[in-house]
C-alpha cells in the first residue's frame, strides 16, 4: 500500500515538471513600438510627396525605358497598330458615317394598286365576257366594227368602270414618270394623281362631246358611234396594260426602267394604228379618200384638239388647282 502511494506521487511530480519546462521553453516576440511609428511616418511622407509632386512630363517618362523582346506575333500586332488610323491617339477622330434605313412612305402604292386590281376583278366577275371582248377588239378591230354601236350601248356600265380603271392607271403611270421632275417634286402623291386623273377625265370627256358634235354636224351618228366604241375599247385594253406596267414601276428607284418605255411605246403605237385603221374602215365610204390622206386628216382631228385641250388644262386648270392644293 505504501509502495503504491510512492509510485503515484512520483508520476504526478514528473508530469508537473514537464509542464513547467514546456512553459519556460516557449519563445515570445514582442513588437517594438518605435518600428510602427517609423512605418506610419514613412507612409504619410510618401503620400504627401505623391500629392505635392507635379505629374511627370513626357521627357521624364521617356527616361524610364524597359527593354522587352517581342516575338513574331508582337511585331505583327505592332505594325498593324501603327498602320491603323483608329489606333493613333494623336490623330483627329474619324467621322464614321452610319446609314439608317429611310422610311419611304410608299405603303399607299400597295393599296392603290390593290384597289385597281379589285375593280378589274369585279368587272370580270360581274361582266365575264366584256374584258375578253375588249381584248378581242384590241387585237382584231373588225370584231368591234361588226358589233356596231350596240357594243358600247350594251356595255355602258363595264365600259364606265374600265374607263375609270384607265384613268387611274394612266394617272399613276404619269405620276411615276413626273414625280422627280423639278416642277412636280414639291407636291404629294395625292395632289399629283388627282391632277392627272381629272386631266384624263376632262380630255376624254371633251373628246366624247366633240365626236358627238361632229356626228351631228356631218349627220353620221352611226359611224361616229362605232368610232367612239373603238376608242373606248382601245382605252379599256390600254388601262389593263398600264395596270400591269404599274406593278413593274411601283417600287423601282431611279426612274422608270427602259423596257417599260419600250412596252408602252409599242402599245401606244399599236393602239393608234388600230384606231386609224378602224376609223378608216368606218369613214372610208363617206370620205372617199385614200388611207394616207385619211391618216393625215385623222391625226389633225385626233391629235390637234387633244394637244390644244392639254395646253388649256395645264395653263388654266392645273396651275390653279396646284396653287389651291399648295395653299
Amino acid at each position: 500500500m505504501m509502495n503504491r502511494r510512492y509510485i503515484m506521487l512520483f508520476i504526478l511530480s514528473s508530469c508537473l515538471f514537464n509542464t513547467v519546462e514546456a512553459q519556460d521553453s516557449l519563445k515570445l516576440s514582442y513588437e517594438v513600438v518605435s518600428d510602427n511609428i517609423d512605418s506610419l511616418i514613412s507612409d504619410s511622407l510618401y503620400k504627401e510627396f505623391i500629392q505635392a509632386h507635379p505629374p511627370l512630363t513626357a521627357s521624364q517618362l521617356s527616361k524610364f525605358k524597359r527593354t522587352q523582346v517581342s516575338g513574331a506575333y508582337g511585331n505583327y500586332v505592332t505594325s498593324f497598330i501603327d498602320s491603323a488610323d483608329f489606333y493613333k491617339v494623336n490623330n483627329s477622330p474619324l467621322n464614321l458615317s452610319v446609314s439608317f434605313r429611310k422610311h419611304r412612305n410608299v405603303e399607299w402604292m400597295f393599296y392603290y394598286l390593290m384597289f385597281l386590281v379589285l375593280l378589274l376583278a369585279l368587272v370580270q366577275v360581274i361582266f365575264p365576257s366584256h374584258i375578253s371582248r375588249s381584248l378581242r377588239g384590241f387585237f382584231a378591230p373588225n370584231s368591234v366594227l361588226t358589233a356596231g354601236r350596240d357594243f358600247h350601248q350594251d356595255s355602258a356600265l363595264p365600259s364606265f368602270f374600265l374607263g375609270v380603271l384607265f384613268s387611274f392607271s394612266g394617272a399613276f403611270f404619269i405620276y411615276s414618270y413626273s414625280k422627280n421632275l423639278p416642277g412636280f417634286a414639291s407636291y404629294s402623291w395625292v395632289q399629283l394623281i388627282s391632277l392627272f386623273f381629272f386631266s384624263l377625265i376632262i380630255i376624254y370627256g371633251v373628246k366624247f362631246v366633240f365626236l358627238k358634235f361632229l356626228s351631228w354636224v356631218f349627220n353620221q351618228q352611226n359611224a361616229f358611234d362605232r368610232y367612239i366604241g373603238i376608242v373606248f375599247s382601245m382605252n379599256e385594253t390600254l388601262g389593263i396594260l398600264l395596270l400591269a406596267l404599274s406593278f413593274l414601276i411601283a417600287y423601282v428607284d431611279g426612274g422608270i426602267p427602259p423596257y417599260v418605255y419600250v412596252i408602252l411605246t409599242i402599245s401606244v403605237v399599236v393602239v393608234f394604228f388600230f384606231r386609224v385603221l378602224g376609223a378608216f374602215k368606218v369613214f372610208s365610204k363617206q370620205a372617199r379618200m385614200g388611207f394616207f390622206e385619211f391618216s393625215i386628216s385623222f391625226l389633225s382631228i385626233e391629235l390637234l384638239p387633244t394637244l390644244v385641250l392639254w395646253k388649256f388644262i395645264h395653263d388654266q386648270l392645273l396651275v390653279k388647282l396646284a396653287l389651291l392644293f399648295r395653299g
